[in-house]
């Protein structure tokens, strides 16, 4: 997978390059996790992809974090806030945003990972003798 991976070009990666270690560890992580295999329809690849592409595939959500998507309405009664913000609160975050801009981490070892995994449906589980494969999983908690 790594090798594909770095061969893989996109619009703002350029191929062929090499993945850093820390990445490929994580890949390595995910097979242990999965008895040698890696899940492609897992939520750990898909988190790693994002890693690898950043700009082309989203961070996945931690399981069970994902909400029903909500009309402004609907968002505003369940927080019981407004997502009104005034002017200067907006200038105070764009000046501060311009302050640390470029500040961030530069490398995998600041990186969002979490290690909870997700898979579609509970047949991969056991089909990859996972840790889990024993424990029953909802219905619908699959990435899509």
């Amino acid at each position: 997978i790594a090798e594909l991976v770095e061969a893989l070009p996109s619009d703002t990666v350029s191929a062929p390059r090499n993945l850093s270690s820390s990445l490929r560890w994580k890949l390595d992580a995910i097979a242990e996790q999965h008895g040698g295999s890696v899940p492609l329809h897992g939520r750990l690849f898909s988190q790693w992809m994002h890693h690898a592409f950043p700009n082309e595939c989203e961070q996945p959500r931690a399981p069970g974090m994902t909400e029903a998507p909500m009309t402004h309405t609907e968002w505003r009664a369940h927080r019981n806030t407004s997502s009104d913000v005034s002017k200067e609160v907006m200038q105070e975050l764009a000046d501060l945003a311009a302050k640390t801009e470029g500040l961030g981490c530069q490398d995998e070892t600041c990186m969002l990972w979490t290690h909870e995994e997700e898979l579609v449906s509970d047949i991969d589980l056991k089909m990859l003798g996972g840790p889990k494969a024993e424990q029953p999983q909802a219905q619908g908690q699959g990435l899509r």
